[in-house]
């Protein structure tokens, strides 16, 4: 299950405005997740259910 966060709005603004955008934080936090809902919602797999794909992991 995913839960959204606050950075998400700011990641994606960031990503607009520069080439590259550092996720930086603690071993197993949910940084690569975070990135996937941020970054790949646009693929119908991951929008169904906010569930992740075992291939994605």
């Amino acid at each position: 299950m995913y839960i959204a966060r606050h950075a998400e709005q700011t990641v994606k603004k960031l990503s607009r405005m520069f080439g590259a955008v550092l996720v930086a934080g603690s071993r197993q936090v949910g940084r690569t997740i975070f990135l996937i809902f941020v970054f790949l919602t646009d693929f119908p797999e991951l929008k169904k259910d906010r569930v992740i794909p075992v291939s994605y992991i």
